[in-house]
Order: structure tokens, then C-alpha cells, then sequence
């Protein structure tokens, strides 16, 4: 049987005192993180956005590349349920290969697709480069 000392006893507290401590401080920041938050009733539905993308995985060679993109982010006004369409757009940076210089290609709406109504139309000497394109 193993004796108990007083160095063991102190040890022993000394170690519950530190958890007790360290429970406190996490939860006391937690309270004031808490506090402080922003709620997602606070926040600004404009920014609110999501991009999706599926990449091209084979390309004939000769033939236009394009960049497909959906996406979805709140309406203007205030009811992000009210069905009003989104307007996004922005600018897509690509280059021949894995390096050197991006180019920048705008993100126009294509009214026609269903899916993928965002694109952007990567220049032929870029698509058409022995190394590929980046972007």
C-alpha cells in the first residue's frame, strides 16, 4: 500500500485549484464572447454569399473554355426568403500554365442556363495553351 504524504496532498490540490481556475477564465471569456457576438439577426444579408463551381475536366482542344459559377447570396431588402434574384458578379483570374502573370476575366450572367448561370469565357490564347490553364 502506498503512503500518503503531504507533498502528494499538495500536489493534488495544487492541481484541482489549476482546473478550477482555468474552468472559471473559459467561462468567463465565454460569457463575454457571448456578449459581444454578433447574432445572425445582426448580420447584413447583402453579405451573405456562396460561389459554386465545378471545374472543367476535359476540354477538346480548339474549343471555347468557360467557367461555369453558381450563385446564390440574399436578395436586396430586407426578407432573404423573398425569391428576388441575386445580383453578383465579379472577376475570374487566369493564366496560361502554373505560372506568370493572372488576366482578368469578367463574371457575366448567362440568362440562358439553368445551371451555371455565371460565366466567364477564358481567352483563346489561354485555353488553347500547351501547359493548360490556371485560374
Amino acid at each position: 500500500m502506498r503512503r500518503v504524504t503531504s507533498r502528494t496532498i499538495m500536489c493534488g490540490a495544487a492541481g484541482v485549484l489549476a482546473g478550477l481556475v482555468t474552468a472559471v477564465g473559459v467561462v468567463a471569456l465565454t460569457q463575454v464572447a457571448a456578449a459581444h457576438g454578433v447574432t445572425s439577426a445582426d448580420r447584413d444579408p447583402a453579405g451573405l454569399i456562396e460561389a459554386a463551381h465545378l471545374p472543367p475536366l476535359l476540354t477538346v482542344k480548339g474549343e471555347p473554355a468557360v467557367l461555369r459559377y453558381d450563385i446564390y447570396c440574399a436578395p436586396p431588402g430586407g426578407d432573404p426568403e423573398s425569391g428576388a434574384p441575386c445580383d453578383a458578379g465579379g472577376t475570374v483570374y487566369v493564366r496560361a500554365g502554373d505560372s506568370g502573370p493572372f488576366r482578368a476575366v469578367p463574371l457575366l450572367l448567362d440568362t440562358t442556363a439553368s445551371e451555371g448561370r455565371y460565366r466567364a469565357d477564358i481567352p483563346a490564347d489561354i485555353a488553347g495553351s500547351h501547359d493548360g490553364f490556371s485560374y
